[in-house]
């Protein structure tokens, strides 16, 4: 991590936010956004439970994935909602929906307690 660097400073200052409450959003092709979940997550600090977020399969079969990458949700982490990397690797545009399914969140046992909880950047990540 190089210090002073913040990718919430940084998205705020190179994008644009969207309200798609009513009509949605048609991806293009070949491109990439950042989205929200609307469930909050909240995993205990000693549990030994974690999650991963994984797309769906019968929307990667049109080229749309849900993270570029680190799908795994950490013990201890607590957000109202978990910020998506959207994106349409195939040619031709997806509309996406407000409520529209792409996601699911896989919930796994860990083998040992965490020396150590969540403690990183998006820790209480709230959309923008």
């Amino acid at each position: 991590m190089v210090p002073g660097y913040s990718v919430v400073r940084l998205i705020e200052r190179e994008t644009d936010a969207l309200d798609l409450s009513q009509s949605g959003y048609v991806l293009p092709g070949k491109t990439l956004i950042l989205g929200w979940t609307r469930e909050a997550v909240a995993l205990h600090d000693r549990g030994r439970v974690a999650a991963r977020v994984e797309g769906k399969s019968s929307l990667a079969r049109i080229g749309l994935a849900v993270h570029v990458t680190a799908p795994t949700i950490h013990a201890g982490f607590k957000a109202p909602s978990i910020q998506l990397e959207i994106v349409n690797h195939g040619p031709l545009p997806i509309k996406l929906t407000p409520g529209m399914p792409i996601c699911q969140l896989i919930f796994e046992q860990t083998l040992g307690m965490p020396d150590k909880v969540y403690q990183g950047q998006f820790m209480g990540q709230t959309p923008t």
